[in-house]
């Protein structure tokens, strides 16, 4: 009989260093299913999005135990972080101080679902209960390019095909009967939500996929967008689709300083607007009082006195007050993901090669 387990972090269970840690880039994820490869028997799906980072393996005779040494081995190279100026919890900074591994994170505060959990997690995934924001419009279409990466890197296989093709099919189904997806959920709309109110040019931080849908969101609401990232090409090819303007990182500075809203995007190993960078350009600009949302996971910002910040667990909050459509819509999805996994569960026999057919 095949094993399933799924394990790893993701937002709301791990702490921001623990999931700063682990935030994988696409040449990292990319590392990462390549040391997965070569494992004879072994299916393996990297799940990598900007609020988790989760291995779901799937094997004969596969076990829990099995399944953590596979994920620290594979996530080990992936990156090494620096040692990070926030000073809790304890625990987790003397790990990271002591080896700047993702490995020896890891070992705070993983989450480990072995057989019918397994299943059951991953299709809560697949319907936007597991997700920051409930009823999370993205996470199907990310959980679709994993499967997609995985077949391209070689690992995976008839039974997480079968798995994640149940996934797809419930997370589809729980959209179109329930309510839980109503007012399209997601990160885009719940950061246009909370600025609605702020008046005055937006500077957007980032040009991946969850800024795109952020910068989306504030464009057909009428809002001015600039665009600021790291690789400027990509900056200009967003700043088009939204009708505003590219900024070089050179010019960052000059850009917060007339910003009324500012919103990051970036989830990157370390925050990309410290509190000493936010502290000068307020000494420079004594009036300057903006609404910044920290749409980063791990977090973009570092918390500093004085600033109106509003982060990725207080939108997820404000969502949820706001759509309680989607609350009163988790019974009848978690009844759905339940018949699925009753379903699922008649996991295919291995295939059996003939004698001497390596």
């Amino acid at each position: 009989m095949y094993g399933i387990v799924s394990i790893g972090v993701t937002f709301g269970h791990a702490d921001p260093l623990t999931r700063r840690a682990l935030a994988l880039d696409p040449a990292s994820a990319a590392r990462v299913r390549a040391a997965l490869t070569g494992r004879p028997g072994l299916e393996s799906v990297l799940v990598a999005t900007c609020h988790r980072t989760e291995v779901v393996f799937a094997g004969p005779g596969l076990t829990p135990a099995t399944a953590i040494t596979e994920f620290h081995t594979a996530l080990q190279p992936a990156q090494v972080v620096e040692p990070p100026k926030v000073v809790e919890p304890p625990k987790v900074v003397e790990l990271v101080e002591t080896t700047g591994t993702i490995a020896t994170c890891l070992q705070a505060t993983p989450r480990v679902f072995a057989g019918t959990d397994a299943v059951r997690h991953l299709f809560d995934v697949a319907c936007g209960l597991d997700s920051a924001l409930l009823g999370d419009a993205e996470i199907l279409g990310q959980l679709r390019a994993a499967w997609h990466a995985a077949e391209a890197a070689g690992t995976g296989g008839p039974v997480l095909r079968r798995v994640f093709r149940d996934a797809f099919a419930v997370g589809r189904r729980a959209r179109a009967t329930t309510d839980i997806g109503v007012g399209g959920a997601g990160i885009g709309s719940a950061v246009a939500a909370v600025v609605a109110d702020r008046d005055g040019p937006a500077l957007l931080v980032g040009a991946g996929r969850a800024a795109t849908t952020i910068g989306r969101r504030l464009a057909k609401a009428g809002r001015h967008v600039a665009v600021a990232n790291r690789t400027l090409a990509r900056a200009h090819h967003l700043a088009a689709e939204l009708g505003g303007r590219a900024v070089h990182l050179d010019d960052l500075d000059a850009e917060l300083a007339v910003a009324a809203v500012v919103v990051t995007a970036v989830g990157a190993p370390t925050p990309v607007l410290g509190a000493e960078r936010l502290g000068a350009i307020r000494r420079r600009h004594p009036g300057w009082q903006p609404l910044i949302v920290d749409a980063g996971s791990p977090p973009d910002v570092e918390p500093v006195d004085g600033f109106d910040i509003v982060g990725l667990d207080t939108l997820a909050r404000r969502a949820t007050d706001r759509d309680a459509r989607r609350q009163q819509a988790v019974a009848a999805v978690a009844a759905l993901v339940a018949d699925a996994v009753d379903r699922c569960l008649v996991v295919p026999e291995p295939v059996r090669l003939p004698v001497g057919v390596l």
